[in-house]
């Protein structure tokens, strides 16, 4: 072979692979442009370590057709039959089991740790969260008092991920719903975040330090889908104690079912039901302003289930607390109430209303309901 002949291979052996790379590159954006587009479910496992432990992993499941996004969480704590050690110990890839419960196998993974998730949280603003009273959380660097309070990239990871629980509490439990509560927070405010992000070409950034499996068009176009009129529900995988030990195993036969459910009410509608248990409360000294306030939502057909006062009063800014996990239901509220969009907030906890109407201060009957 002379030398003319090896340079014209080698040329063609380059121009082969930047062609291939190209195309590589495009079928990926295509690919997934044309999953959301056609409404077909787009699955994306979200996982989080910390030092040697997987803290938190998730499914997120798009679904174009329906403009909703499910987070399917599985409680680490937990171990699944076949395995001796807890979930926390295995690794992403291990743990992600999701394909089995939603049938729906995720077509990127993305995996941070903490550090990472920190400094991506910090690169915007701190984000505003509510507590109804005040939160301890043994040895923790920050305080949680009653009220809005603006979190940083690490007091947001220090609430979802604190360890030890509270004595006699459900393993993981409130670690979980701490975890939900902010994820859908996040989500909420998913507009201003991105906007915040491709304002100051901060997309790059977030890209190199997530290592997405996503190239950053496709992180872009992503982000750009779900600013549409999206709602967000969360689900937890169910969990079985083993007779004779405090070991928790996952159900997964159970959550298939839990996640058929939800399919179906999502596909018929019935996640967007107009009707849905409201729970009013006053946080001011004013007697008799929840009562005022209920027949005002009674007569617009909201579902009133119970009224009663704030525990720590006096409450300045009047807010909606979804505790339901579907955003839909906020945003119908908040959507009656005439409020801004910053005064809905996210706290999951079982209870048998779904979202909570916290009269502050700052309301007045005349001004939401003229």
């Amino acid at each position: 072979m002379n030398a003319r002949t090896g340079l014209l291979l080698g040329l063609g052996a380059l121009l082969t692979i930047v062609v291939l790379s190209f195309l590589i590159s495009r079928m990926g954006r295509t690919s997934l442009d044309e999953v959301l587009s056609s409404g077909q479910p787009l699955g994306i496992t979200l996982s989080l370590s910390s030092e040697d432990q997987l803290e938190h992993i998730v499914q997120m499941i798009i679904y174009g057709k329906h403009k909703r996004i499910l987070f399917y969480f599985l409680n680490t704590e937990a171990f699944y039959p076949d395995e001796k050690k807890a979930i926390k110990y295995m690794s992403p890839s291990a743990a992600d089991r999701f394909k089995d419960i939603t049938e729906i196998e995720s077509s990127y993974r993305i995996h941070v740790d903490r550090t990472t998730l920190i400094r991506i949280l910090n690169l915007v603003r701190p984000q505003i969260f509510f507590l109804e009273e005040n939160e301890f959380l043994k040895d923790a660097r920050f305080q949680y008092p009653a009220g809005i309070g603006h979190f940083s990239g690490e007091q947001m990871l220090e609430f979802a991920l604190h360890r030890p629980l509270k004595e006699g509490e459900y393993v993981g439990v409130d670690r979980l719903y701490r975890a939900e509560s902010l994820l859908l927070s996040l989500f909420w405010r998913r507009k201003e975040i991105t906007q915040e992000i491709l304002k100051n070409n901060l997309l790059p950034v977030v890209h190199e330090l997530s290592q997405a499996g996503l190239n950053i068009a496709e992180l872009q176009t992503l982000a750009e889908t779900i600013q549409e009129d999206y709602h967000a529900s969360v689900l937890e995988v169910p969990l079985e104690l083993v007779p004779g030990k405090s070991n928790m195993i996952v159900k997964e036969q159970r959550a298939h079912i839990i996640y058929k459910t939800f399919f179906e009410e999502m596909r018929s509608g019935r996640l967007n039901d107009d009707t849905f248990p409201v729970a009013i409360l006053n946080g001011t000294e004013e007697g008799g302003l929840a009562n005022r306030v209920r027949q005002a939502l009674s007569d617009r057909g909201v579902q009133i289930l119970t009224v009663d006062n704030l525990a720590v009063k006096p409450l300045l800014t009047t807010v909606v607390i979804d505790r339901s996990g579907n955003t839909f239901q906020a945003g119908k509220l908040l959507q009656t109430l005439r409020l801004e969009e910053n005064r809905v907030f996210f706290r999951r906890r079982v209870s048998d209303v779904d979202v909570s109407f916290l009269l502050g201060t700052d309301f007045e009957i005349k001004k939401i309901f003229k």
